[in-house]
Formats: C-alpha cells, structure tokens, sequence
C-alpha cells in the first residue's frame, strides 16, 4: 500500500499487543519516491484526460458546424457526407444528435420524393408521352440527389431534350404555330 498512510511506522498489530514493550517510534518520511510518481502518474492522467475531452469536444463541434454550413448552403450531398463522418466522432450532445437526424431525415424525404419523380419521367418517356414527362421534371429541384451515376446520367439526357424542346418552341412564332393547327 502507499506508504504515507503508514505514516510513523505505526501497524494496527502493534498497537495492540501487550506484554512487549514499545519500540521507538524512528520518524518517516511522509512519501517516498514511489509514492511520488503514483501520484504524478495519476495526476498526469487526470489532466490528459481533461484536455483530451476538450480536444474531441471541439473536434465534435467543429465537424458539426461544418456540416451545418453545408446544409445551410443547399450542398445536401455534401452536407449528408459530412453527417455520416459525424457517426465516428467520440463527442456529440443530445442537441448534436437531434440535427444530425433532422437534417439526415430531411435529405433523405428529399432524395425519396426525387426518386419517385425519376420513375414517374421514366415511365412517361417510355410510353412516348414526352409532354407529361418534361411536366414531370418540373417538379424537381436542385441538387441531384440520384444516388446512380446511371440515373444522374439519363437525367441530364433528359434535361437537354427538355431544354432543346423549350427552345424550340420559343423560337417558332405564334403565328405559325397557330397555322399549322388550322386545317
């Protein structure tokens, strides 16, 4: 046991015996040098401990400001990237953890809604029924957040026969639009 709470040699078991006479009580010291670095390896340990809870608590606070900058500026990929790093860190409140799954849920809804969009176009497209499908791409809005490289693909194919549809149309007058319905 640590030798300061033996402090002037003093044992339980001589107190107690009778019949022997006491012996000279020869002064200690209160801590010896193993006593000491004990105490100094504890300490260190208190201190490290301290500061290592400061430094995961402001990484955590850190990462989670980044990703709330990135959901504020409509960089959803990103920000969801960010999210899912998030998951790693050894620090995170209550309050953390509610954004985290507010904004992950939202991205998520988002993407759904996307999806079913997607499918809707797809299958207009496949039945030929082109002016229902660019009414459907409409309703998207940006960012992409097809998770395919071959979805974000036909996508774009997509929006270039929509943008080319529009110009043509925007370039053809009225006038003869209109003629060309009169039989």
């Amino acid at each position: 046991m640590i030798s300061f709470m033996n402090f002037m040699n003093k044992r339980p078991i001589e107190d107690g015996e009778e019949g022997q006479e006491p012996k000279a009580q020869v002064p200690t010291r209160f801590m010896s040098w193993q006593d000491a670095i004990f105490l100094l390896v504890i300490a260190a340990l208190v201190v490290g401990g301290y500061y290592y809870f400061q430094f995961t608590k402001q990484k955590g606070t850190k990462q989670f400001a980044e990703c709330q900058k990135l959901y504020e500026a409509n960089d959803l990929l990103a920000s969801e990237a960010c999210y899912e790093k998030t998951w790693e860190l050894s620090y995170v409140t209550d309050s953390m953890e509610l954004e985290r799954q507010k904004h992950l849920g939202l991205i998520g809804d988002k993407r759904t809604i996307q999806m079913d969009i997607f499918q809707q176009v797809e299958s207009s497209l496949l039945e030929g029924d082109t002016s229902k499908a660019f009414e459907e791409m409409s309703k998207m809005t940006e960012p992409l957040l097809l998770l395919e490289q071959e979805q974000i693909q036909l996508w774009k194919e997509w929006s270039q026969k929509r943008a080319i549809k529009a110009a043509i149309s925007a370039a053809i007058p009225t006038s003869v639009v209109d003629s060309t319905q009169k039989p």
